[in-house]
């Protein structure tokens, strides 16, 4: 674009659940094409750890273990997780008719449940299309 003698640069990113939903022609027109993987085993612990931050949290969690059984799910599908957990103890609170007190601290139980509720959203079947299709027209 220019503006009385002025050049700007445009950059645009866009992102995308189905890459290969894109017209060819519409995929060209970007420099670069890049995908971006799951979260692995230390991104999820470290998703667990940020997203219990803002929660009172009981010393029975652990991380790691979260960590290896949230195998598939998403940075999304950890957060609801975490939410899930947190309503649980939110619930007990209403239940009890108070609505003064605190919600008490969440327990691996608590996450556990709530996993057991929520399945994770990247199959083995997706993620062979992101390859192939990375394969194909992804750039580094």
């Amino acid at each position: 674009l220019q503006d009385k003698g002025r050049n700007y640069l445009i950059f645009v990113l866009a992102a995308t659940n189905k890459p290969w939903r894109l017209d060819i022609g519409f995929i060209r027109r970007f420099q670069k094409r890049i995908y971006i993987p799951p979260p692995d085993k230390e991104m999820r612990k470290q998703a667990f750890q940020h997203y219990l931050s803002r929660f009172r949290v009981s010393a029975d969690v652990d991380f790691d273990k979260l960590a290896e059984l949230t195998e598939g799910y998403s940075f999304s599908d950890i957060k609801e997780v975490v939410l899930d957990a947190y309503m649980a103890t939110v619930r007990e609170i209403f239940k009890r008719g108070s609505v003064t007190d605190k919600p008490r601290e969440i327990t691996m139980q608590d996450i556990l449940s709530a996993l057991s509720r929520r399945k994770p959203s990247i199959s083995k079947q997706l993620l062979d299309l992101y390859h192939e299709w990375a394969s194909k027209f992804g750039a580094v």
